[in-house]
């Protein structure tokens, strides 16, 4: 066991869990028992091999998460032609179901993301942002509290594609059908419980397309 257990330690597992969208949402990402999860937050001891899966699914460093010694992901986007692209995590969620209202778009913190993975899918760095999901009519697609990138490069409805929409009711994610007569279809994945949406084509023209999804810890 590591004795690292203290209250720094505690800050810094706080925030990692708030940034995941909570204790069920780090689990899933880490593979870990929400039990593991829940005891660690409440102080609990973890091991090494905890750690470095917390680390790895948050994209944080491991050493940052033991002794908050090193720079994480928190840090600017670096100047330099590096590797690693630092994309800003806001402070939106967007609904997959019915929309949801945000007050801002603070920047929370940073994703580090592969350059060349960027450049091969033609999405320019500084177009690039993430944000959280909410809901479950996108799943399996898109789990509730996942993190998702949109590509603000691409807000042409290209039908079957996921974008992420702000309608009158708020910001949504969906997948996207156009018809002939303008109207558009907001789809869910999650078909069985969430019913295809029609928006006519003045609503339809209403709606501010975001951008398209195309990362959601997996490519779409």
């Amino acid at each position: 066991m590591l004795l690292l257990a203290d209250e720094a330690f505690t800050r810094r597992l706080a925030q990692v869990v708030d940034e995941a969208g909570g204790q069920n949402a780090l689990a899933r990402k880490t593979g870990l028992a929400h039990s593991g999860i829940a005891r660690l937050v409440k102080g609990g001891e973890p091991t090494l091999s905890t750690l470095k899966s917390i680390a790895t699914a948050s994209g944080r460093s491991l050493l940052w998460l033991i002794a908050g010694e090193v720079d994480s992901p928190t840090m600017d986007a670096p100047s330099d032609a590096s590797d690693t692209v630092y994309l800003p995590i806001l402070d939106v969620v967007s609904a997959a179901g019915v929309g949801r209202n945000n007050d801002g778009e603070a920047v929370l913190t940073h994703l580090p993301f592969p350059r060349a993975l960027l450049r091969r899918l033609g999405v320019a760095p500084n177009r690039a942002k993430a944000i959280r999901s909410g809901g479950d009519s996108m799943e399996p697609t898109i789990a509730d509290g996942a993190l998702v990138i949109v590509n603000e490069g691409a807000r042409e409805l290209l039908d079957g594609r996921v974008y992420a929409l702000r309608a009158a009711d708020g910001l949504r994610l969906k997948r996207v059908q156009r018809a002939m007569d303008g109207s558009v279809m907001l789809i869910s994945d999650n078909r069985d419980r969430y019913p295809v949406e029609r928006l006519s084509a003045p609503e339809a023209a209403e709606v501010d397309v975001i951008g398209r999804v195309f990362w959601t810890e997996r490519l779409l």
